[in-house]
């Protein structure tokens, strides 16, 4: 606009709003021009082509990621733990319930080997019996044993025993395959060294209280006290074989150490039934007042009242009178709703038809609720009653498994003595007598030695192919050969056979034996407890459990090996010709192999039931330490 600057001031500030309004319709009309498709469109098609795209970002990872789950083979892993507790339980003097050769046997087919694992099952009486973790409860109790040896001599030394316990403890981590630091990674070695000694001392505490409560005089008569209470012990419970204690618990032989474990079982068996006798009264009156309340039924016993079929059954009954209270009470309040009705002129039915309808329902409601009541209440005290008498019912089943480990115990003591007597196998594969020169106890290492020297190599194996290899690939046993040949005139590997590992092989064979002093237990089932809790051994075996060294079979004694140059001389002369005579003279000394090869274990007594299952069978047993 020319000459706006001579306009005046009012109509210089009136230009300057129109302007405005101009300069604002302007952008409304710029802001809304149509839209050209046509160029939308053709831009699309070049994006679409590649052309002028932009740079996208690449998707970041993603905040949870999967890891693929290993399979693991439990059974392998079971038997590898089963193969190293047993070498251990070898390398600290125990003895195994059946030969690590029969293993994948017994693994296959439990059921076959029942007699031999039942000493250490939580349930003896449970189809089919667990093969698992046998050696390991086996390791644990011997090594609670070797704890009260210690413990009733004065030896303890806590820091050495604490070293141990830790080496132990890392081996047996690194044969599982766990690593703490690994399962654990914000820990230190600190706090894992800090985590075991935590443990070491719990069980320390527990150490201490079992070595209170079971000696008779809680220790207070030292060394010589014990050796007193355990002669006094046994000669309780029938066994009157004669033993001298040592001091020092690794100068005794196997058998004096085996006799020592004997007693320590039985201060076990002593204590639970001392328990079991104390609970006995309570659980008398408690079984008096259940049957005094009028709630149980023709035929039912403590035992059956404690199966699932009992539980089963009341909870049924329980859920049908419920139900029977619920339909009652629903046709109830339908003929309530009728009489409502009636007040207001609204029902269809006639008071006569009413009246009928309030009657049936109460003759149908009343005793629905009282059946509801008794069931309640019968289920109620049952209930009470099987609680209440928990302590007793698990103190009974110790008694009962703790007869059946010392019957095994007591089996394997004629075992043991012919380990001991029979003639040592050298190194040449000859059989000599035990060298006057030599004390027992070396003859005992060199024999400890020699198993220590094949379960390492065992082990080595173990570690190159693991431990399901290991067990699949062991070849059959040179142990399981009953008739190896004699050959040559000499008896190669034929009284080997004849050892304990024979006796332990016709154990777990199930064959029958006649061992002299030992005779069998024959427990059927819980109720034969009371002629335990008049002072007999478990089962009906007779108080005297002693064994004469007379009895037993003798293996012939045998003259010292010959040089060298005699055997080589004596080898060719057997080479160019036999006699008669010798082949007369092996056949005494089969005769008395076989003697030994007869050596077996009966069959294991029988007890109660099977493992209860279902609501009232949940309580713990945890004071029956495996």
């Amino acid at each position: 606009f020319d000459g706006w600057e001579h306009l005046q001031k009012d109509q210089r500030d009136e230009l300057a709003a129109r302007l405005k309004i101009g300069a604002q319709k302007a952008n409304d009309v710029a802001e809304s021009r149509p839209v050209d498709f046509d160029q939308v469109t053709a831009r699309l098609l070049q994006l679409s082509d590649g052309q002028d795209t932009l740079p996208q970002a690449l998707p970041g990872p993603s905040r949870y990621e999967r890891a693929p789950t290993e399979d693991v083979d439990w059974d392998a892993m079971a038997k590898k733990c089963e193969t190293c507790a047993h070498d251990d339980l070898l390398d600290e003097g125990g003895l195994p319930a059946y030969p690590i050769d029969l293993l994948e046997e017994v693994s296959a087919d439990p059921e076959k080997y029942r007699d031999r694992l039942r000493p250490w099952q939580d349930y003896p009486d449970m189809s089919p019996p667990d093969w698992q973790d046998i050696f390991e409860k086996q390791l644990r109790r011997w090594r609670d044993f070797r704890h009260w040896q210690v413990d009733n001599r004065g030896l303890q030394d806590e820091e050495r025993e604490f070293l141990e316990f830790l080496k132990r403890r890392k081996l047996d981590e690194e044969r599982r395959g766990l690593d703490w630091l690994k399962m654990w990674p914000n820990s230190t070695e600190s706090e894992y060294y800090e985590d075991r000694k935590s443990e070491w001392d719990k069980l320390q505490v527990r150490r201490h209280n079992d070595w209170f409560w079971l000696r008779e005089d809680h220790g207070r008569g030292e060394f010589s006290g014990y050796v007193e209470e355990v002669k006094r012990r046994l000669a309780q419970h029938g066994f009157t074989r004669t033993f001298q204690l040592d001091q020092d618990p690794k100068r005794q032989d196997k058998l004096t150490t085996w006799i020592e474990y004997l007693n320590y079982e039985y201060s076990w068996y002593d204590r639970y039934t001392r328990l079991f006798k104390r609970l006995q009264p309570k659980y008398n009156a408690a079984w008096q007042k259940l049957v005094d309340s009028g709630v149980l039924r023709p035929g039912e016993t403590d035992e059956f009242l404690r199966t699932d079929e009992s539980s089963l059954r009341d909870q049924t009954e329980l859920d049908q009178a419920r139900a029977a209270v619920k339909f009652a009470e629903a046709a109830a309040n339908a003929a309530l709703r009728e009489t409502e009705k009636a007040k207001h002129g609204q029902s269809r039915l006639t008071m006569q038809e009413r009246k009928r309808r309030l009657t049936r329902a109460h003759s149908q409601l009343v005793p629905a609720k009282q059946a509801l009541k008794m069931i309640n209440r019968r289920c109620d005290l049952i209930t009470e009653f099987i609680k209440g008498t928990w302590p007793w019912l698990r103190e009974k089943r110790n008694v009962y498994r703790h007869s059946l480990l010392l019957h095994w115990i007591l089996e394997q003591v004629p075992v043991i003595e012919a380990e001991l007597n029979q003639p040592k196998m050298t190194e040449g594969g000859s059989h000599g007598g035990r060298d006057v020169a030599t004390p027992r106890s070396d003859q005992e290492s060199k024999i400890a030695e020699n198993r220590r020297s094949a379960r390492l190599k065992r082990r080595g194996q173990m570690s190159s192919h693991g431990a399901g290899a290991l067990v699949r690939d062991r070849g059959p046993s040179k142990r399981d050969r009953p008739d190896d040949a004699v050959c040559d005139g000499r008896s190669a590997k034929r009284l080997r056979s004849s050892g304990p590992e024979a006796a332990s092989r016709h154990v777990s064979s199930g064959r029958g034996i006649q061992r002299p002093g030992i005779p069998d237990v024959e427990m059927q089932n819980e109720h034969d407890l009371e002629a335990v809790m008049m002072g007999k051994v478990p089962g009906d075996c007779p108080r005297d459990h002693s064994v004469s060294s007379t009895d037993m079979p003798q293996l012939p004694a045998r003259p010292p090996a010959p040089r060298r140059s005699a055997r080589l001389a004596a080898r060719l002369d057997s080479s160019r010709t036999t006699t008669a005579q010798q082949l007369g003279s092996q056949k005494p000394q089969r005769q008395n192999i076989k003697q030994v090869q007869t050596l077996s274990c009966s069959r294991g007594p029988h007890g109660p039931g099977p493992r209860p299952k279902g609501r009232r069978a949940t309580a713990k047993s945890d004071e029956y330490r495996i």
